[in-house]
């Protein structure tokens, strides 16, 4: 078989190129377009081939917005703080 790396570099090298497969597999008439797909599945391993050029960006945006809302947190318990402390 192949080693671990080399599965590796062909999951990381097809994913930017994974939004052309999917578009011509929806654009041929032998699987019925979207309507069929959809209940057959196969819509399913479509999206998880386009997520694959995206997951850098949903990681970036995810931590991104954890330490965004921690921030609000701390902004509110500041303000709070000398609400409270100047009455």
């Amino acid at each position: 078989g192949k080693p671990k790396n080399a599965e590796a570099t062909d999951w990381l090298g097809d994913a930017p190129f994974a939004g052309e497969e999917v578009l011509k597999h929806l654009e041929t008439t032998d699987n019925g377009g979207p309507g069929k797909s959809a209940v057959m599945y196969s819509h399913f391993w479509m999206l998880r081939r386009v997520q694959r050029g995206y997951a850098c960006f949903d990681a970036y945006a995810r931590i991104a917005l954890a330490v965004a809302a921690q921030q609000m947190l701390l902004v509110c318990a500041y303000y709070s703080l000398g609400h409270f402390m100047s009455k």
